[in-house]
């Protein structure tokens, strides 16, 4: 053996410990507060434990063993040793990612119970047995496939760490090496994700006491009515907390609150920080009603704010009377035995959180509120809001987060902005891509305008977001509705649904309903003395839900749906983020349907038809010499045919002036006569032009104020600019080179004599 060879097969093992002796001694390291960081597994361990962990959705899963039994395989003692290197790097490894442990703990444990007990018959086919036992355990052939983790497991081993290169034969290594590169099935009920689909499996919201009625659910089924609700929701949203904001900045300024106000003291207990919080709280109130008049934003603003801060729904219903008058602030604020005057400490302690930072107008935000000029941070509520609003422009969920202030384009007409635009960089498809222009007078403009303004230049402007349900006030999903459901916030959207043509109010409905009322249980079955542990997820109730509200991907999927349409001729530029190949491939099919249902299937049939033999010739996927031939034939085909058509039309037209017998007037190809006295050889009329140096001065001002002001003529009369104004200033400019010599300078002269002076001479009176 070469001293190259990779392979370490006479490097002596030490004999394994037993599993208790491993635990004794990992339990004496904690016990001494010692680093067990370099504790590491030999690879002769046939018993592994994994540590209790805690996860986002499944919740903290208990202590489990895998044990390995079956030694006297060659080929499952490869495994063996490639799945404890694989669990070294995973725990023990500091540069492993942190969603390792979760692929480890999804992998792992099951195939290592089916390892145990398979009969192998092909050696290089073990991970498409387990695949297909996979498939028919759960009876979910053509679905996603289980290689497509148990393979990054294989990566671990082989790819992240040198242990398996250090105590693994030449032979063993191949081995692994090519099992690793089995192929996976492809997933052939992989459905795309859109707002419909995915409350289309949510069929209790049907329902009228917990749901929001069979017929505001139908609605759901039309992406179109559904992605408008979103984007007037989160717009109003957006727009409603920026006014919020500016009118505490202006209360809290006026009340002479300072930043010291909303700082808590770091050596207090959680009683007194919570004491802290509801005194600040009450000091707002009070300071609200001592206002003779205040307005109902500012009462609106302040009921964000109490519910910002307090630790449960119920707090905070009980805490929205203070705002009705000072009777009741005193009444539910203060003591009701002794020491009246005084706040009660023991209703601060169970109402309010002791928490700075929020999604909302926590007491980090007030503070920035405080200052002089108005500088606030976007809430994390808002830039939810905001991602909604991207999705719903088609932009990737990849690239959202990635955007800045300065991915944005304002169009100004005038110096106020009329258009807002976003050019970002498409990270999948390396291009740069616009979205469609937004006026800012529409409330969906308005919202990106004040999201914006909360920016500095280079800043990103949203983060992303997981989103697990629960109703729980200080969660993002349990605020948003809880904000949706108070009266202010309601009332606007509800307006600007109906500004919109009546447009049902479903998708704040829905969310209440389905934040409120949905219900998914998780059961952890931990078997310690088995070989492997499963997650069995058991929706008990009713209304059992996802664990998780829709995404980002399915907002985009549906606003594409809400705008598939292959007769969009008078769009002269492509705005969707795809490919018009892509959107006939992956968006005019079954899972848009209102696309299905607005067109028969003979219309449809015929719709593709021409898509694919019309607008879409097929000439990419030919290679070089196929290509270039068939284009020519193409080409000569389309030649001849554009001759025979010509030479048809002109019969047909000789023969329609034969029949109509008219000496005047024109005959065009559908045979109607267009009676006219001007004869069809009638040439215009000669212009003449002085040689002098007045001339030459009038079209250097006439280019001079067409260079000032060709923007303006665009935003208010593009007619006039494209059909006049620039014909005349390449006229112009023609000219004005063919005058003599002398006429050009003094002409010049002229007109840089009263540039000099201020004197401007208008030609563009429509402006």
């Amino acid at each position: 053996m070469s001293d190259n060879d990779f392979t370490r097969a006479d490097k002596f093992i030490e004999p394994p410990m037993s599993s208790h002796a491993y635990e004794k001694r990992l339990q004496a390291e904690v016990n001494n507060k010692q680093s067990n960081t370099e504790f590491r597994y030999p690879l002769s361990a046939r018993t592994i434990v994994l540590p209790i962990t805690s996860f986002l959705y499944r919740g903290k899963v208990s202590e489990r063993r895998i044990i390995m039994t079956d030694g006297s395989n060659d080929d499952k003692e490869a495994l063996y040793k490639l799945i404890v290197a694989a669990y070294n790097y995973v725990f023990y490894d500091k540069s492993a990612a942190k969603s390792a442990i979760s692929v480890f703990i999804r992998s792992v444990p099951r195939f290592v119970s089916w390892l145990n007990t398979a009969e192998l018959s092909n050696r290089y086919l073990i991970l498409k047995e387990y695949e297909a036992y996979h498939f028919d355990k759960l009876n979910n052939h053509g679905g996603s496939s289980v290689l497509l983790v148990l393979r990054v497991i294989f990566t671990y081993g082989l790819d992240k760490t040198t242990e398996l290169h250090e105590h693994l034969t030449a032979s063993e290594l191949r081995y692994l090496l090519d099992l690793s590169q089995t192929k996976v099935s492809p997933n052939l009920n992989k459905a795309q994700k859109s707002l419909a689909s995915y409350f289309g499996q949510i069929d209790w919201l049907r329902s009228e006491d917990v749901g929001v009625g069979n017929e505001l659910y139908t609605v759901l089924a039309s992406p179109k009515l559904t992605i408008n609700s979103l984007i007037l929701t989160a717009s109003t949203i957006v727009i409603e907390l920026n006014k919020y904001k500016r009118e505490l900045h202006s209360f809290l300024n006026s009340n002479k609150i300072d930043e010291s106000y909303f700082i808590l003291p770091n050596k207090l207990s959680h009683t007194k920080k919570r004491e802290f919080v509801g005194n600040t709280i009450y000091q707002l109130i009070s300071a609200y009603h001592d206002i003779q008049e205040p307005k109902e934003i500012l009462k609106s603003a302040l009921e964000v704010v109490l519910m910002s801060n307090v630790t449960n729904v119920k707090s905070f219903q009980a805490l929205q009377p203070v705002l009705v008058s000072k009777l009741q602030c005193e009444t539910i604020f203060k003591n009701k035995l002794r020491e009246k005057t005084k706040v009660s400490i023991e209703f601060c302690a169970k109402t309010f959180s002791q928490v700075t930072s929020g999604n909302l107008f926590s007491f980090k935000m007030l503070q920035e509120l405080t200052q002089c000029e108005f500088s606030s941070s976007a809430t994390v509520l808002e830039e939810l809001m905001f991602s909604w609003l991207m999705a719903s422009l088609t932009v990737q969920p990849y690239d959202i987060p990635k955007l800045t202030k300065d991915s944005f384009r304002l169009l100004k007409v005038g110096g106020k902005v009329r258009h807002i635009e976003c050019e970002y960089f498409k990270g999948r498809a390396k291009v740069f891509h616009t979205t469609r222009s937004l006026s800012s007078g529409s409330l969906e403009g308005q919202a990106l305008l004040a999201h914006l303004s909360n920016f500095k230049q280079g800043k990103a402007v949203c983060s992303k977001k997981t989103l697990v349900i629960s109703t729980g006030i200080n969660s993002l999903v349990g605020v948003l509705s809880c904000l949706l459901s108070t009266n202010a916030m309601l009332t606007n959207i509800t307006t600007e649904h109906l500004k919109q043509d009546n447009l049902p109010l479903v998708i704040p409905r829905v969310l209440v309903s389905l934040i409120q009322h949905g219900v998914y249980s998780i059961d952890v079955v931990s078997r310690k003395d088995n070989l492997s542990s499963e997650v069995i997820l058991k929706p008990k109730q009713q209304t059992a839900c996802s664990l998780t509200l829709f995404g980002l991907q399915a907002i985009k999927n549906s606003a594409v749906h809400a705008h598939s349409d292959p007769y969009t001729l008078h769009y002269l530029i492509n705005r969707n983020s795809h490919t018009n190949q892509t959107e006939k491939e992956n968006y005019l099919n079954s899972d848009n349907e209102e696309w299905m249902n607005s067109a028969g299937r003979i219309t449809r049939e015929v719709m593709l038809d021409i898509i694919k033999n019309v607008y879409d010739l097929g000439f990419e996927s030919l290679v070089n010499d196929e290509k270039k031939e068939t284009i020519e034939k193409f080409n000569s085909e389309f030649m001849a045919v554009t001759e025979d058509i010509s030479y048809k039309t002109g019969e047909m037209l000789a023969r329609l002036k034969i029949i109509t017998e008219q000496k005047k007037g024109k005959v065009n190809e559908v045979g109607i006569l267009a009676l006219s006295d001007i004869k069809d050889t009638e040439s215009f009329s000669p212009l003449y032009v002085i040689d002098s140096p007045v001339t030459a001065w009038k079209m250097n001002n006439y280019i001079h104020e067409f260079n000032t002001n060709y923007r303006k003529l665009l935003s208010r009369s593009p007619e006039y600019l494209y059909k006049t104004a620039i014909p005349t200033v390449e006229w112009v400019e023609y000219t004005l080179s063919q005058l003599s010599k002398g006429s050009q300078i003094a002409g010049f002269d002229l007109f840089k004599n009263a540039q000099k002076n201020g004197v401007k001479v208008s030609v563009f009176h429509s402006i």
